[in-house]
């Protein structure tokens, strides 16, 4: 991979986010902070482009529906490399590639 080359990002929604009924119908990238939302704050800060999103099963359809086109939800892009982030990650501009962030109980 060239360094100036744009690294596509999946965010992932675990369903393990704390927001109560925010989240009832969007994922925790989706939560809106200002002008954006916390998952367009995640790829501006990788410098990347969205290529995919991975969401709980009922949260699916409706994000299907109002995802970008060539947004994938359903499938990882088939790309040599890319960013997965937890949608309720911070700090990830710190991130290099190959590395990962661990909660304490060692889960990515």
């Amino acid at each position: 991979m060239q360094k100036d080359e744009i690294v596509p990002v999946v965010l992932v929604d675990d369903g393990r986010g704390a927001f109560g009924p925010l989240l009832d119908c969007r994922p925790v990238f989706g939560l809106r902070s200002g002008v954006f939302t916390h998952g367009e704050r995640l790829v501006a800060a990788l410098g990347g482009r969205l290529a995919a999103v991975r969401v709980p099963a009922h949260l699916e359809p409706l994000v299907r529906e109002e995802s970008e086109p060539g947004i994938a939800t359903d499938e990882l892009p088939d790309v040599p490399s890319l960013h997965v982030v937890n949608g309720r990650a911070t700090g990830v501009a710190r991130l290099p590639l190959g590395e990962a962030l661990l909660d304490d109980d060692g889960t990515v």
